[in-house]
This record gives C-alpha cells, structure tokens and sequence, in this order.
C-alpha cells in the first residue's frame, strides 16, 4: 500500500497468462495488468470484477463508434 497526497491507494498487479499460438510453439506472455485502487478496503475480487465490466463497457463503446461511424455524424 502507497500514500498518494495524503490518500491511501492500492496497487494490484494482474500476472498474465501463458499461451501457445500451437501445441509445439513456445509459451508466450502478454503484459501485466496495473489496477490503481483507491478503496484500499475494497476486496480484491470486488475490484477486479469491476475492472471486468469496465472493460467491456469500453470495449462496447469502441466497437458501437467503429460500426456506427459516429465521427462521421458530427
């Protein structure tokens, strides 16, 4: 736990997950997560299932903006 201006904050580091692209290729990794918390009594699981569903309200309104060409309506 770190103090950011007087505030208490969390960091939770996500590992990634090994994969293989074929059963003989090697394992290979992606980047870590970084999730900055400020509720330092929020449990894990809570914050990650937050996290979750974040991402794909993000993900949501990145596709409904390609699909829809909502830059073009401007």
């Amino acid at each position: 736990m770190e103090e950011a201006g007087g505030q208490d904050m969390r960091l939770v580091i996500i590992r990634p997950i090994g994969y293989r692209l074929t059963k003989q290729s090697k394992l290979l990794y992606k980047e870590p997560a970084y999730l900055i918390c400020t509720s330092v009594k929020l449990p894990v699981e809570k914050l990650l299932q937050a996290y979750l569903w974040r991402w794909g309200i993000e993900v949501n309104f990145r596709d409904q903006k390609h699909y829809l060409d909502v830059d073009k309506l401007r």
